[in-house]
């Protein structure tokens, strides 16, 4: 199932969207400028920890799978503005 992810900037001028996992996901997302991004995880109240990450010279646009179990909450964070964000599920 596709769905649109929508991306909002925090207090560091980071993009970040959240979701819970319902499974393998594939994420395209398209940004103003390549710029860091990772992608964290946590299981209930933990500390999210970084499962994905893509350096400061990352290009702009990007495609990636995140692997991860179902009912796992999943962050996103870009150091860039994200135009639009998609999203597929197992």
């Amino acid at each position: 199932m596709e769905k649109q992810l929508t991306f909002n900037k925090d207090s560091n001028g980071h993009y970040t969207t959240e979701f819970v996992s319902t499974g393998n996901a594939a994420v395209q997302i398209c940004r103003t400028a390549g710029a860091t991004l990772r992608v964290q995880a946590a299981i209930g109240n933990l500390t999210p920890i970084s499962i994905v990450k893509f350096g400061e010279d990352s290009p702009k646009d990007l495609i990636f799978e995140i692997g991860i179990y179902a009912g796992v909450k999943v962050y996103i964070v870009s150091h860039s503005e994200v135009i639009e964000a998609r999203m597929i599920e197992e």
